[in-house]
């Protein structure tokens, strides 16, 4: 039997490290007398995006554990006892560390933040000790699902490397997946999805953990029975998907997952706009329909529910429509105007998105209680799986009790109670468990005897309920035209509430007094904004300098091959897009939104007259030469000399054919066709 003798020294060292929060410099100089006594540490110099280093300045609990979980046995062993010396720790030193799990030695893998060369964020390090105190002798449950995903985001941090670091501060709540901890789950047949966990996905890790629960096994006895696996041993693994893993875990999260912030952007008729509507009913609902007519219905049935906003930035929008302000209101008697404060559109979403965030989640016993009785009335005779073969449930309702009749061995003397008074005193001690036993019932409550079996199924129908009435809600605001108000007029002192660790429950949280109302107002994590932005227009300067480090931005580029239906006009929009790059940027050309239903010659003569005819018009004024050669005229096409009138010396200008009386059957597809050599 495996003695763990490493587990009462790190319960002291890990309470001990998290008393230094504060006293960061007092760690690391704790750093630099272990190694100057010859023992092993971490590297203490931060490198500079210059190329030079300097002494490191801060430093993390997980980071400062990391010094064990880095060497071989014998010099762990002389570091944990000179740890007990230094800080008068109590309990004896370790004699083994079986069942604990490492990090690797190499380089800076044992540093559980980023250089200042790889960018480390402000606030990387306090997110850190923050998730630390909640994890301290916790489980995956005591720690918020947005405070650890924080962390996992950070750089050089990752899923897999968080989990080891926990599983040092609650060895007994965490499960680390390093090492072969993966390979060997799969070979045990614990379910898992694998994309999701590759991709860093915090809440597939909560669930990876309570599957895992299936092998009888605490965690430690998990991962010490893990580190002797190889993967040959396994009958039907292959080395694909464990080296897909490793490589993502090196590709920033932020390609991975849905910013709450994004931007998408375009030359004109990219589609934009029907984007938005597509990417915020996939938030909402998981998926988007591919039918255009049904994502719309959708968006307005999302829309009339208040779970999307739309709006649409121009020069004059201000503060007060987009946050709150004084509006009048005229009064039936005598035409009386007196002013009213007023919410704007992002108040009001916020508003609603943050009644059903999961920081309001309820797990009163009233309310789980409530909802069970609720579910069994609504569910007359219903039947229950009991935790073993030979246990199904058909529950009734009495007074104050729930009443469960084992229909595996139907008999009066096979009905079991779960009384109200009981199952209160077990749900203040139980809620948190991912499953509840009945020897969990049975140890909190001893006098329920074999009736645990129908509390521990009545406390996990509790669960599984109230969890599905806090399921956060997702909310979106979408912002069409978004480079086309004046941000800092409309926005004011909220656009710093926008940034991901300063949304309510965040590390960072930040909350700021509104000057109108003096209401307290912060934004909730579960409201997404889309905004989209036409790469044309002349605002996008200050639209840079104003929100680039608060949004991720999407490029939605042309596509001429989606304007198949009239044949060779893909290479005609091709042509044309590469001669306005070469002429202006790759931002000014020509989107296929225009032309994706164009399957006739007439369609496309009607098309390019209105649309983008005064586009060129705007993009070359006055510049007839340039105009020329981007439709690639060498003689008289879509552009007619005008005669000079007397009295006026040199230059050449130009007509459009529509202007003039000649050629009325002009086919503009025929002419670009001919001047691009296309046929």
């Amino acid at each position: 039997m495996m003695a763990f003798s490493w587990l009462p020294f790190y319960h002291e060292l890990a309470g001990k490290v998290l008393e230094f929060e504060d006293r960061q410099d007092e760690l690391i100089e704790v750093l630099h007398e272990i190694k100057n006594v010859g023992l092993p540490c971490i590297p203490l110099a931060d490198n500079q995006p210059d190329g030079t280093q300097k002494p490191l300045e801060v430093m993390d609990p997980f980071t400062f554990l990391a010094i064990l979980a880095r060497v071989e046995t014998p010099s762990a062993i002389k570091l944990c006892d000179w740890l007990k010396r230094e800080w008068g720790l109590n309990s004896p030193t370790p004699k083994d560390f079986e069942g604990r799990a490492a990090v690797q030695a190499r380089g800076g893998g044992s540093w559980f933040f980023g250089s200042v060369e790889s960018g480390r964020k402000l606030g990387d390090v306090e997110n850190l000790w923050s998730l630390a105190k909640q994890a301290y002798e916790k489980d995956i449950l005591s720690i918020g699902s947005l405070s650890l995903q924080t962390c996992v985001n950070q750089n050089n941090v990752g899923l897999r490397k968080l989990t080891v670091g926990l599983s040092w501060l609650s060895p007994k709540g965490f499960l680390p997946l390093g090492g072969s901890m993966l390979d060997y789950l799969k070979s045990r047949g614990v379910q898992f999805d694998q994309r999701a966990i590759a991709l860093r996905n915090s809440d597939e890790y909560r669930t990876l953990m309570q599957n895992a629960l299936a092998l009888d096994l605490d965690y430690v006895t998990l991962t010490a029975q893990a580190s002797q696996f190889k993967l040959d041993d396994a009958l039907e693994l292959t080395d694909d998907f464990f080296q897909s893993i490793a490589e993502l875990e090196m590709v920033p999260l932020s390609v991975h997952q849905t910013p709450l912030n994004q931007i998408l952007y375009g030359p004109p008729g990219t589609g934009k706009t029907f984007s938005s509507i597509s990417k915020a009913v996939a938030l909402i609902d998981g998926s988007a329909p591919t039918d255009r007519a049904k994502c719309q219905q959708r968006f307005h049935e999302l829309h009339a529910q208040s779970q999307i906003s739309f709006v649409t930035f121009h020069q004059s929008f201000s503060y007060e429509e987009f946050i709150e302000g004084l509006r009048p209101v005229i009064a039936s008697n005598a035409g009386e105007v007196r002013y009213e404060i007023r919410d704007g559109v992002l108040k009001r979403i916020a508003k609603s998105a943050a009644q059903r965030s999961w920081i309001d989640s309820d797990w009163s016993f009233d309310l789980a209680w409530g909802l069970v009785r609720d579910f069994v009335s609504r569910n007359p005779n219903v039947v229950v799986d009991g935790r073993s073969a030979k246990s199904k449930f058909e529950l009734s309702l009495g007074k104050d009790r729930i009443v469960g009749r084992n229909i595996i061995s139907p008999s009066e003397s096979n009905k079991f109670r779960c009384l109200e008074e009981t199952a209160r005193k077990a749900w203040d001690k139980l809620k948190n468990k991912p499953d509840i036993t009945s020897y969990d019932v049975q140890q909190c409550e001893p006098q329920v005897g074999a009736e645990g079996a129908i509390h521990a199924v009545i406390l996990n129908k509790m669960r599984d309920l109230v969890s599905e009435r806090n399921k956060t809600q997702k909310f979106v605001l979408i912002i069409d035209e978004i480079n086309r108000g004046n941000i800092s007029k409309i926005f004011g002192e909220l656009i710093t509430l926008l940034e991901d660790d300063k949304r309510i429950g965040a590390p960072n949280e930040l909350r700021v007094t509104l000057p109108t109302s003096g209401e307290e107002f912060a934004l909730p994590p579960n409201l997404y904004i889309l905004g989209t932005m036409n790469t044309a227009d002349k605002s996008l300067a200050q639209l840079d300098v104003a929100l680039r480090r608060r949004f991720e931005f999407e490029e939605l580029p042309p596509r001429p091959d989606l304007c198949d239906k009239l044949p060779l006009l893909p290479q005609v929009l091709t042509a044309l897009n590469e001669r306005l790059e070469w002429a202006i940027d790759r931002e000014h050309r020509l989107g296929h939104a225009y032309f994706m239903d164009v399957d006739s010659e007439e369609k496309f003569n009607a098309r390019f007259r209105s649309k983008v005819v005064p586009l060129l018009i705007e993009y070359f004024p006055h510049d007839f030469e340039t105009l020329r050669a981007v439709l690639g005229e060498t003689s008289e096409g879509f552009l007619r000399k005008l005669e000079r009138p007397a009295g006026f010396k040199g230059g050449t200008k130009y007509r459009w054919w529509f202007e003039t009386e000649a050629e009325k059957d002009f086919s503009a597809f025929a002419q670009l066709k001919t001047n691009f050599g296309i046929s």
